[in-house]
């Protein structure tokens, strides 16, 4: 019902605008955090977050499809921030995405859609166990979900079951692309493969606090300059998913090391809930994960989950991680 009220007063403002669409959406959590066993150790965090979707969406007479999106995002007590906007167009076959959005490796099947587990402890998701390659040391981009984030520019062409995605990391001083890539997926019958590549340019430059915790973990800056990704995925659209991701480091290693990584990931349904696993070895060395999320219907959910990571990565902490907390959607 909010929706509807919400479209028909855009529909009165915006005169013309036959199919002009404004929606909102929000979503909330609250949990507690121990790291008893981590490096370095603290007892117990207790955090907090309420982010506000807002989606515009839009038709011309001629059939192009068009929108944007933004977020507001407040955590803890701290003041809230707005996540940067991105803007699309699409005739149904070609789609352009500009703004604060995923490259064209993080956009395709596998790099984000199976299991991951748990939630931050902190404003710079210090302690977020992310479904993701690196985490916070990957060579592709990827969209800042509640602040300001890379301007990408990003192109993706389907035809059926294929999509090939190009994309570039604008920089508004120079107006050049800093951090190009392209991928291929192809997906049926629940299966995916994707394939990727990219020339990530200059690594992004490592804070002193970073250096000092790398350092204190026998670590250092990575070296790459981009990398060359390869997906298998697995859905059989009853909450059955599984993903394996590998990539081969161009120009250098991650910042333990290795001149290759992977994650496994998958989820499931167990007990009336949803479970979620992985394993990997990547810039955090050997890591590995487990939640369990149960629906109390109505948008909330009741989650636990408990990490482990071998190294200190860029903002999370190594060892043993646990939580326990509720999730909300409005």
């Amino acid at each position: 019902m909010k929706k509807v009220l919400l479209t028909t007063s855009a529909l009165t403002l915006i005169a013309g605008a036959a199919f002009a669409d404004v929606s909102l959406s929000g979503s909330a959590r609250i949990n507690i955090q121990t790291n008893a066993g981590s490096t370095p150790a603290h007892k117990a965090l207790v955090s907090n977050r309420a982010r506000l979707n807002v989606k515009l969406s839009g038709q011309s007479d001629g059939g192009l499809s068009f929108g944007a999106s933004t977020r507001l995002q407040t955590t803890g007590g701290a003041g809230g921030s707005v996540q940067g906007a991105t803007v699309f167009v699409s005739n149904g076959a070609v789609k352009l995405s500009v703004g604060n959005t995923d490259g064209a490796i993080a956009s395709t099947i596998g790099m984000y859609a199976v299991g991951g587990c748990g939630w931050s402890a902190s404003n710079a998701y210090g302690n977020y166990c992310a479904n993701v390659l690196d985490v916070f040391d990957s060579p592709f981009q990827s969209s800042s979900s509640g602040g300001a984030g890379p301007q990408v520019a990003r192109v993706d062409f389907g035809a059926g079951p294929l999509k090939l995605s190009a994309s570039t990391t604008l920089n508004n001083t120079t107006g050049v692309g800093t951090h190009n890539e392209v991928a291929l997926s192809y997906s049926a019958g629940g299966f995916g493969v994707s394939v990727g590549a990219n020339n990530k340019g200059t690594h992004a430059a490592y804070t002193a606090t970073q250096l000092a915790a790398l350092a204190a973990d026998g670590l250092v800056a990575a070296t790459y300059t981009g990398g060359t990704y390869a997906t298998l995925s697995y859905g059989n659209g009853s909450g059955l998913n599984v993903a394996l991701t590998g990539v081969r480091y161009k120009g250098g290693a991650n910042q333990n090391g290795k001149t290759s990584a992977y994650i496994l990931k998958a989820g499931m349904p167990v007990g009336g809930g949803n479970a979620s696993v992985f394993v990997a070895n990547d810039a955090g060395g050997n890591r590995s994960g487990v939640n369990y999320k149960y629906s109390l219907g109505g948008g909330a959910s009741v989650i636990a989950a408990v990490t482990h990571s071998q190294h200190i990565l860029a903002g999370q902490r190594a060892g043993t991680n646990a939580s326990f907390g509720m999730t909300f959607k409005f």
